[in-house]
């Protein structure tokens, strides 16, 4: 009966709260349902950005928004920026959904949620190892770069 509210501040926050449903999503689309719950938004991880549910939660935060830009002292940015920002977000946290979903290995077996968290470790041990390794080798031919001679 009671939801789960989590606090969202990194992409990783969106693998706990998940997505809206796919039912719920569809209806939306095809008009018979409710659209996104301002008070708890939630994306269709399941459609990209353009789709119907996510167009709405997009309008939502662009309302969210305009609130908060009227504080704001910074340089005005069109409402156009501010949708390709949000879009470009979700896209980015769509992509991390999607490769913490468990994978269906050769044996037709599913990953338990302990295999999906050991791969995603692993691959970002890996991420981390590889940007250690090219900065260090951009450190070391800046270092032993050409000089110049007086």
């Amino acid at each position: 009966m009671f939801k789960t509210v989590f606090k969202v501040t990194q992409d990783e926050d969106f693998l706990r709260c998940g997505g809206v449903s796919s039912q719920v999503a569809k209806a939306f689309a095809k008009g018979t349902g409710p659209g996104p719950d301002p008070s708890q938004l939630q994306w269709d991880f399941n459609h990209p950005a353009s789709s119907a549910w996510n167009q709405a939660v997009i309008s939502q935060l662009m309302y969210l928004l305009a609130d908060m830009r009227q504080k704001w002292s910074v340089e005005t940015r069109s409402d156009q920026y501010w949708v390709d920002k949000i879009t470009q977000k979700f896209t980015r946290i769509k992509r991390r959904v999607d490769k913490a979903k468990p994978h269906v290995h050769d044996d037709l077996s599913v990953e338990t949620s302990a295999d999906v968290a050991t791969r995603l470790a692993n691959e970002k041990d890996q991420a981390l190892m590889k940007a250690r390794r090219d900065m260090r080798r951009r450190t070391v031919r800046n270092f032993d770069g050409p000089r110049s001679t007086r």
